[in-house]
């Protein structure tokens, strides 16, 4: 029974990632004019879903790396580690977002996983470390890449307007169903841990439906700040979708848990024109201060959540 704590706690950081993170795969074409915020937040919710369940049910090797990355052992053991470290996600999301900041669940996640584990004693050496730290860069750098590639590429306007927006739809539908192939493993890979490493198709269903239920319900909001990004014209457009999208293919591919919001974001700061100083300082000040503000965080809250899992 004392897993309905942790599992409650990780539907409240799903439901988050739904409406603050999984815009971010869309909203190039907001930005560009493609969609509006209500249907980009519907089409995102359903691209969401389906990455996430096929995935899940398939080729769930996010999970598996993320796992791994943790140091816990699978199993009741860890319900006060995997708790603490819910605790630090949402209060590290929370405040984020107030001040504006565009940090990444997943990048909070593994490192308030690892802070945690670290309470008890797991976790704690550096190749673990360095290789979760590595997966965040890769998020910044590798989405600014693909950015910058894929804008040389459209550079030269060989399309129409109609076209350009009918290719950038077609790789924000695929950034989307990335999305929830990433984002919905991370989630998945702390039921199983819960439940003794066995991932059950009703925690892909429900990490899937509520990842889609918070895009849905809201993402309207985030996505109607789009226009604040650098991306300014269709072109533009395309090349940031193509380029995140790229990026996030290999990483799931590989295993690699990346952050979609600092990939993507990353991808538009690399293809637009405009405001891609302020958009890439944002990003690099959120990735180092996420992993030792998490971590810590998830080290500390370790203790409250063993007092909340006694009295539950």
């Amino acid at each position: 029974m004392n897993n309905i704590l942790p599992a409650i706690l990780t539907t409240g950081v799903i439901i988050e990632n739904g409406g603050t993170d999984a815009p971010n795969s869309v909203s190039a074409c907001v930005a560009s004019g493609v969609l509006s915020p209500r249907r980009a937040s519907l089409f995102a919710a359903l691209c969401n879903f389906a990455g996430a369940v096929v995935s899940g049910l398939f080729f769930p090797a996010v999970a598996r790396t993320l796992s791994e990355l943790s140091g816990l052992p699978a199993g009741e053991e860890n319900l006060p580690a995997l708790t603490g470290a819910m605790l630090a996600v949402l209060l590290w999301t929370g405040a984020a977002w107030l001040f504006s900041v565009p940090t990444s669940e997943s990048h909070g996640l593994m490192a308030a996983l690892g802070g945690a584990a670290m309470y008890f004693g797991h976790g704690g050496g550096f190749g673990r470390w360095a290789a979760m730290i590595a997966t965040a860069g890769i998020s910044v750098g590798a989405g600014w890449l693909g950015g910058r590639l894929a804008e040389r590429l459209f550079r030269r306007k060989t399309l129409s307007e109609k076209a350009l927006g009918r290719a950038q739809l077609a790789f924000a539908g695929a950034s989307a169903v990335l999305h929830g192939a990433q984002d919905g493993q991370k989630f998945m890979c702390i039921f199983a841990l819960c439940s003794g490493g066995r991932l059950s198709w009703q925690a892909v269903l429900w990490c899937g439906g509520v990842l889609a239920l918070g895009t849905a319900l809201c993402g309207k909001r985030m996505l109607s700040l789009a226009g604040s990004l650098g991306v300014s014209s269709r072109a533009e457009g395309l090349a940031a979708d193509a380029g995140g999208t790229a990026v996030l293919l290999g990483a799931t591919v590989l295993g690699i848990p990346v952050s979609t919001t600092h990939v993507k974001t990353a991808a538009q700061a690399g293809a637009g024109q405009g405001g891609r100083k302020n958009a890439l300082f944002s990003l690099v000040l959120a990735w180092i201060l996420t992993f030792p503000v998490c971590a810590l965080l998830g080290y500390f809250l370790v203790p409250v959540a063993e007092f909340m899992l006694n009295i539950a």
